[in-house]
C-alpha cells in the first residue's frame, strides 16, 4: 500500500500529537510519583519510621453505623406541639367553626374594572350564572375553598383580637 504526501504528512501529525500525548502523561505520572515521595519523606520526618505490621490473616470487624435516633427533635416537635394546643380553643368549637368558615369560597378574578373578590357557598353556581352572561370577562380566575387548617388560624386571630 503506498501511500500519498497528505497521507504522509497526516500520518506525522498524529504521531506527532502521540508522542506529545505520551510525554505529558509521563511528565504527570513523574509529578506524581515525586509528590508521593516528597509527602512520604515529611511523614518520616514528623513521625521517624515506621514499620508495618504483619499480617495475621484476621478479618477487620465490620462496624454498623446506625442512623442516629433524633431525640432533641422529637422533644421539639412535643413541645411545639404542646404549645400550639390551647385551653382557649377546643376541639368542638372548632369544628363548629370549620362548618361555619370552611363552608365558603372565595372566588377571585380580574376584568376591565379592576381585581374582584366574591364570597359564596356554592362557586359552581356563582361562576355558572356570571360566565353565562356573554358581556362578562373573566380573566386570572381561582376558586379558594378553605381548609380545616384556615380556619383554626382564623379562629386564633380571632381571640388574638378580642
Amino acid at each position: 500500500m503506498r501511500l500519498g504526501l497528505d497521507e504522509l504528512g497526516q500520518l506525522g501529525r498524529v504521531m506527532k500529537a502521540r508522542a506529545a500525548a505520551e510525554r505529558a502523561e509521563a511528565r504527570a505520572r513523574q509529578a506524581a510519583e515525586r509528590q508521593r515521595h516528597e509527602s512520604a519523606e515529611v511523614f518520616r520526618k514528623a513521625v521517624a519510621d515506621v514499620t508495618p505490621l504483619a499480617p495475621t490473616g484476621r478479618r477487620e470487624p465490620e462496624t454498623r453505623h446506625h442512623q442516629p435516633l433524633a431525640r432533641q427533635r422529637l422533644l421539639d416537635e412535643r413541645q411545639a406541639l404542646a404549645q400550639s394546643l390551647s385551653d382557649e380553643i377546643d376541639i368542638e368549637r372548632l369544628l363548629e367553626c370549620d362548618e361555619k368558615l370552611s363552608g365558603f369560597s372565595e372566588v377571585r378574578w380580574h376584568d376591565d374594572d379592576g381585581t374582584h373578590v366574591h364570597t359564596t357557598d356554592d362557586p359552581v353556581a356563582f361562576l355558572r350564572g356570571r360566565l353565562a352572561d356573554p358581556l362578562v370577562t373573566m380573566t386570572n380566575l381561582e376558586v379558594e375553598h378553605n381548609s380545616l387548617e384556615d380556619t383554626y388560624l382564623e379562629l386564633v386571630r380571632r381571640e388574638e383580637h378580642r
